[in-house]
C-alpha cells in the first residue's frame, strides 16, 4: 500500500467510513491484503477481468449513450473551468456543441443505478478497493462488449458529476432559488466555489481532476473513432488491447467518483489521482497515434478509390495521372523534360558570364528544398534564363516565364544579395527542364513504372525506342515515354537515399524522356500500380492513349523485351498481330498425325519448344544434352520436337517453309515472320538447326553454332533469366551472338549456309548466308532480299545442279 494511501487510512473521513466496513465484514487487514492493480503485470489483469465476462450483446447502442455521455461531461468540465477562473458565464458562445444520440434510444436506467450503487458506496478511496470494485461492475456488465462496460460506467459518473456541476452553475446565477440552494447543500456542490478552502487548496485538487476526466472521456472518444475506422485495418484494430484499456477507463472512473466525494465532504482528506493520471494518459499516447496512422489509412483509402474511379473515366484521365504521379497535397505537377538538356548546359554557361554576382557562402538551411529557395533565386534567373533562349514546345515552362508571374516574382518575392554559384547550378539543373503534366494531354504515353534498379539493358531498349522510333522520325506530338520510378518499404536503405538525390539520380541515367519530378511513394498510388495494373518487383510498361483516356496495354514491358522496336507503339493490336504472325511454325503441325497430338498439349500448357533438325544426326543427342543442361539448371521444362524423326513431317514442314516463302514474304506487315522464316530457310541444308517456342509463338531461329555457343556461355546471361523470363534472355544473348560472329566473319566456319556448295563459298568470301528458291507466286524474282542475320542486301546468284544419280551414288 501507498504512503499516500496510508495517510488517508488515518484521516478522519476514513475513521468516518471505516465503521460501515467493519459492520460489512471488512477490517483494515482485508484492505491492505488487497491487489493492488499498479502492481500487476498486463497478463494478471486480463486474467482477472476475463473471469467476468461472457459472450458479448452487440445489440446494445453504445454509440448513443456516448453521445449523451460526452454531451454531459464537456459541459461540466467547461463549468469546472469556469468555476476556478471565476469567470462564470451563460452565454451561448461559451456552451459546447451538443451532439444528439440516435432516435429511439433508450437510457438504460437500472443499469446504471446499478453502476451508481457500486461508484457512490463511499468505498475506501485506495488503489486495491478501486480494483475490487472494477471486478464487481464488470460482474454487473458480464453480456456487454468491453465499450460498453466502460461507457455505462462513464454514464452512471456523468449522471451523478453532471447534476453536481449544473447545481453549481445554477447556484452562482440564481441565487434566490430555494430549490437550487437546497439541492446544492444535499449534494455538496456549495462547498466547491464558496469556501476560502477551494479557493486557496482545492482549486488545484480540482482542476487535476477536471484534466483526468477530460482525458478519460478523450480516451473513450478515440477508441470509438478507431472502431469507426477499423475498416481500413481490420489487423491493426484487433491487436489494441480494448478488454485493458476499457478496465483502466472503469477503475479511473471509480477513483475520480471517490475525489468528488472527498472534495463534497466537509474532510480534506488525500486521494492521489496521478497514477490514474500517468495511466490514462499513456493510453491515451498509444491510441492517438493508432488513430492518426487509421485516418492516414483512411486518406489513403479515399485516394486509391478516386484513383480507381478515375482510371474508369476516359475525360478525367490528366486528374488520373496527376494523383497517381504526385501526392494529394501536391499543387505543383510538373515533368522533367530530360530532351532538353542542352538547355541547361547553356543556361549555366549563361550564368558563368554574369560578372556581377557576388559569389560569396549563402546562408541557407543544411536541406534547401524548392519552397525556400525558389524566391531567393527568382531575380537571377530573370536574368539569365529569358524565354527567348529557350525552345519554343507546347506545354514547355521556362523557368523565367515561371519567375515572371505569380508569388515568386521578382516585384514579390525579395531576393538576398549573396548566392552560391555552386548552389545556384544546381538548382538550374532542378528547375530549369520542367514542363506541365498537360504536355501529355494529345499523345499516346508509353508510363515505364519500374524501381530504381531497373536493369540498364532494360533501359538501352527505351532509348533506342525514343531515337529511332520517336525522335528520329518527328513523332513527339504523338508519341511520349514517361519515366514512373517508383519506391516503397522494401527497399534498403542504400535506395532510400535516391529519393533524397532523385533528380541527381535521374541526371546519372542520361534519361532523354520525360519523367516525373519525384519518386512516387505514396501508397495509394503504389496499391493502385500493385492491384491494377499488377505491379510487383519488374518493370511494367502501360501504354496510354492519354488522348483517349484508354489504356491500350496494360504491360507491354514483355513484348518490348522480346519484339523491341519491331512492336512500336506496343498497344493490344500491334501485340496481337505481331505475335499471330509468330504462330507461323506450329500452323504447319495442324494437320499432322495423330501421334503428333502432344504438340498441341504443349502448346496450349505455354510450354517452351524447341524444334530442331539438319543433316547431322549426332546434333539429336547433342541438343537433348544442351536442352537436358538448362532445364535442369533453370528449373524449367523445356520440351524439344525433332523434325528428322519422320520423313512425312520432314517433307511437310519444308513444304510448309516454301509456302511460307511464297505468301508471306512481300507483306510488309509481316516482318517478324518474314525474317524468321528467311532465316530457317538458310539452314535447310545445314548440320543443325533450331526454332525457340513459347506456345504456339515463335521466339528465334538459329543454327546450330549460335545454340553451342550461348549454351556454352551459358553462366553469362542465365542471370537475367528470373528477372526477363528464359526466352527473352536467350533471345537477347542469341542474337547478340550472331551480330557478333557475323561482325568477326566467324558464322563463314560454322556452315550457316543453305547448301554445301555455298559452304565452300562462304569461307572463300565470308558470306553470312544463302536462301534457295525465292520465287513470288508469278514465278519472278524479287528485286532485293535482305540477309536475315545482318540484314544487309543479298547478293543475287544462279546456281544449277543436277539431280542425276547413279546406281553407284555418283553425283554429278
Amino acid at each position: 500500500m501507498s504512503t499516500m494511501d496510508k495517510s488517508y487510512m488515518e484521516s478522519t473521513y476514513f475513521k468516518e467510513i471505516n465503521s460501515s466496513f467493519k459492520a460489512g465484514g471488512i477490517s483494515n487487514t482485508a484492505i491492505e491484503a488487497q491487489i493492488n492493480p499498479f502492481e500487476l503485470s498486463e497478463e494478471q489483469i486480463r486474467k482477472k477481468i476475463y473471469e467476468t465476462h461472457a459472450c458479448s450483446d452487440d445489440s446494445f447502442d453504445a454509440d448513443s449513450l456516448f453521445i449523451i455521455v460526452a454531451n454531459i461531461l464537456k459541459r461540466s468540465c467547461q463549468i469546472v473551468d469556469e468555476v476556478i477562473q471565476e469567470d462564470i458565464k451563460v452565454g451561448l458562445d461559451n456552451i459546447v456543441e451538443i451532439n444528439n444520440p440516435k432516435s429511439g434510444f433508450n437510457v438504460p436506467m437500472c443499469i446504471l443505478k446499478k453502476i451508481g450503487c457500486e461508484l457512490l458506496s463511499c468505498k475506501a478511496p485506495v488503489a486495491e478497493m478501486a480494483h475490487e470494485t472494477t471486478l464487481a461492475i464488470f460482474e454487473k456488465l458480464r453480456y456487454y462488449s468491453w465499450e460498453a462496460k466502460a461507457v455505462l460506467t462513464l454514464a452512471a459518473f456523468a449522471k451523478e458529476f453532471g447534476d453536481l456541476l449544473h447545481l453549481v452553475q445554477l447556484d452562482q446565477t440564481n441565487n434566490h432559488d430555494q430549490l437550487t440552494k437546497s439541492l446544492a447543500l444535499l449534494k455538496g456542490s456549495c462547498i466547491l466555489p464558496n469556501t476560502p478552502e477551494f479557493r486557496h487548496k482545492r482549486k488545484i485538487v480540482v482542476g487535476e481532476l477536471n484534466n483526468l476526466i477530460k482525458a478519460t472521456l478523450k480516451v473513450m472518444e478515440t477508441i470509438f473513432e478507431l472502431q469507426k475506422l477499423s475498416v481500413y485495418g481490420p489487423h491493426s484494430i484487433a491487436e489494441l488491447p480494448i478488454a485493458l484499456n476499457s478496465y483502466w477507463v472503469v477503475i479511473t472512473v471509480i477513483a475520480c467518483a471517490n475525489k468528488v466525494t472527498i472534495l463534497t465532504s466537509e474532510h480534506d482528506s488525500p486521494h492521489d489521482l496521478s497514477p490514474y493520471d500517468t495511466k490514462i494518459h499513456n493510453i491515451l499516447s498509444i491510441l492517438s497515434a493508432q488513430l492518426a496512422q487509421f485516418r492516414l489509412m483512411k486518406e489513403e483509402e479515399y485516394h486509391y478509390y478516386k484513383l480507381l474511379k478515375l482510371s474508369k473515366t476516359s475525360d478525367e484521365v490528366m486528374e488520373f495521372l496527376k494523383l497517381l504521379f504526385f501526392s494529394q497535397d501536391s499543387h505543383h505537377f510538373h515533368l522533367i523534360d530530360g530532351s532538353n538538356n542542352y538547355q541547361s548546359v547553356r543556361l549555366r554557361r549563361k550564368l558563368s558570364l554574369e560578372k556581377d554576382i557576388e559569389v560569396s557562402r549563402c546562408q541557407r538551411p543544411q536541406d534547401p528544398n524548392e519552397e525556400t529557395l525558389l524566391p531567393r533565386v527568382a531575380r537571377l534567373f530573370v536574368r539569365v534564363s529569358r524565354p527567348s533562349h529557350l525552345p519554343s514546345r507546347p506545354g514547355f515552362s521556362p523557368i523565367s516565364s515561371t519567375f515572371s508571374r505569380g508569388p515568386w516574382s521578382p516585384s514579390n518575392s525579395p531576393v538576398s544579395s549573396s548566392f552560391s554559384l555552386k548552389l545556384l547550378t544546381r538548382l538550374l539543373y532542378l528547375f530549369a527542364l520542367v514542363v506541365e503534366i498537360n504536355v501529355l494531354k494529345k499523345k499516346k504515353a508509353l508510363l515505364v513504372i519500374f524501381r530504381p534498379d531497373m536493369l540498364e539493358s532494360d533501359i538501352n531498349i527505351l532509348r533506342r525506342i525514343y531515337c529511332e522510333k520517336i525522335k528520329k522520325y518527328n513523332t513527339e506530338k504523338e508519341y511520349a515515354i514517361v519515366w514512373v520510378p517508383i519506391i516503397d518499404e522494401t527497399f534498403s536503405y542504400e535506395h532510400r537515399t535516391i529519393k533524397y538525390e532523385y533528380k541527381s539520380w535521374l541526371r546519372s541515367k542520361e534519361i532523354q524522356w520525360y519523367s516525373v519530378s519525384k519518386l512516387v511513394s505514396h501508397k495509394a498510388g503504389l496499391r493502385f500500380l500493385r492491384e491494377e495494373w499488377n505491379f510487383e518487383t519488374n518493370p511494367v510498361a502501360v501504354v496510354l492513349n492519354v488522348a483517349r483516356g484508354i489504356v491500350e496495354n496494360k504491360n507491354a514491358m514483355h513484348t518490348i523485351r522480346l519484339w523491341g522496336l519491331d512492336a512500336f507503339p506496343f498497344d493490344h493490336e500491334t501485340e496481337r498481330r505481331i505475335f499471330s504472325e509468330m504462330n507461323w511454325l506450329y500452323t504447319f503441325f495442324a494437320d499432322f498425325p495423330h501421334q503428333y497430338g502432344k504438340l498441341t498439349n504443349w502448346v496450349k500448357k505455354e510450354k517452351y519448344v524447341i524444334f530442331h533438325g539438319g543433316m547431322d544426326k549426332e546434333w539429336t543427342e547433342e541438343i537433348d544434352e544442351k536442352i537436358s543442361f538448362m532445364s535442369k539448371d533453370l528449373n524449367i521444362k523445356i520440351k524439344r520436337f525433332n523434325i528428322e524423326e519422320r520423313v512425312e513431317v520432314k517433307n511437310k514442314f519444308w513444304g510448309g517453309i516454301d509456302s511460307l516463302m511464297l505468301t508471306k514474304f512481300h507483306k510488309e506487315e509481316y516482318y517478324f515472320a518474314k525474317q524468321q522464316v528467311k532465316r530457317l530457310s538458310s539452314y535447310k541444308h545445314t548440320q543443325g538447326w533450331f526454332a525457340l517456342n513459347k506456345g504456339p509463338t515463335t521466339v528465334v531461329v538459329g543454327s546450330r553454332a549460335t545454340f553451342s555457343k550461348a549454351v556454352a556461355e551459358f553462366d553469362m546471361w542465365k542471370v537475367s533469366v528470373r528477372q526477363r523470363t528464359f526466352e527473352v534472355a536467350f533471345k537477347e544473348y542469341h542474337e547478340k551472338l550472331c551480330k557478333s560472329l557475323n561482325s568477326t566473319h566467324e558464322l563463314s566456319s560454322i556452315a550457316c549456309c543453305s547448301s554445301m556448295r555455298a559452304t565452300t563459298i562462304q569461307k572463300s568470301f565470308g558470306n553470312c548466308c544463302t536462301i534457295e528458291s525465292v520465287l513470288t507466286a508469278t514465278g519472278e524474282y524479287p528485286e532485293k532480299i535482305s540477309c536475315p542475320v545482318c540484314d544487309q542486301v543479298m547478293e543475287i546468284t544462279v546456281t544449277y545442279k543436277c539431280n542425276h544419280t547413279s546406281k553407284d551414288d555418283f553425283h554429278c
